[in-house]
């Protein structure tokens, strides 16, 4: 018995710490792991980046499993302003790979099979180094600052839509910019809003006739909705609600009493 514990033990090694944690679904040290998690995602006390950090953290229980292909030297570059990390190389290589499938599009020599194999072979590529790299910290990167990359590139867009060549700095920056928005939007924030927005429309349904939420559906929906709640509306500005049909105030003074049984003239 004991040789063939032995065996077992060099047959599989350990995983690292980080990844126990991470990849842990079931046990005592997880949930209280995501008991913690979610104790600090809903805490008003604590700071909106500690939340958010939280949130995304707690996140990753309830996602599948997202296999990472082979990691960058991450290590020797130094972080950005949003703790970004990546290799420049491999961020211009997953910005070419994405402006080369979006020309084949206009690529009218190639056969239906070359197109379909060109395509295949740059997204396995795209999803490769997709997997490969590790997003922003959720306390420095939000929403926000996905807006704010979005729109630098499209600048950057627009100006290769006019064949102008982007200086070395400017052709870098698109290139991590790319990378970083591409780490977010396959992150695990993201994602967790993408699954609660399917379990959010399957609950619709539901309301319907269609079919109920399984058990395990249901105990990811509460979950996800603790940890990404829906944005509160926008309170409507004050010229909204001076242009609204049923102000009482100038210019609308016509609206005062009952519209449908005005006051006889006197």
């Amino acid at each position: 018995m004991q040789i063939r514990g032995d065996s077992r033990a060099n047959s599989n090694p350990p995983m690292p710490r980080k990844a126990v944690v991470v990849r842990a679904k079931t046990g005592p040290a997880t949930f209280a792991t995501v008991d913690f998690l979610f104790g600090v995602a809903q805490d008003t006390r604590a700071s909106l980046a500690e939340r958010r950090r939280a949130a995304s953290q707690a996140a990753q229980f309830f996602l599948p499993k997202n296999a990472r292909g082979r990691k960058s030297r991450r290590g020797k570059f130094p972080p950005d302003e949003c703790g970004f990390v990546v290799d420049p190389e491999l961020a211009r290589e997953l910005r070419d790979s994405k402006l080369k499938l979006a020309c084949l599009k206009l690529d009218k020599k190639r056969t239906p099979y070359a197109f379909a194999q060109e395509v295949r072979k740059l997204r396995v590529r795209i999803e490769e180094i997709q997997r490969s790299l590790q997003c922003p910290c959720p306390s420095r990167y939000g929403l926000k600052q996905l807006k704010n990359d979005h729109e630098r590139l499209k600048i950057f867009a627009d100006r290769r839509s006019q064949r102008k060549l982007l200086p070395l700095e400017e052709d870098r920056e698109e290139a991590r910019l790319t990378a970083r928005r591409e780490s977010f939007v396959e992150g695990p924030e993201i994602m967790a809003r993408r699954r609660l927005d399917t379990l959010q429309d399957k609950k619709r349904v539901a309301q319907t006739g269609g079919p109920r939420h399984t058990a395990a559906q249901e105990t990811m929906f509460r979950f996800l909705a603790l940890l990404y709640p829906s944005p509160p509306r926008p309170r409507p500005s004050k010229e909204m609600i001076e242009a609204h049909p049923f102000s009482t105030d100038w210019p609308y003074p016509y609206i005062v009493g009952n519209p449908n049984y005005p006051e006889p003239e006197s």
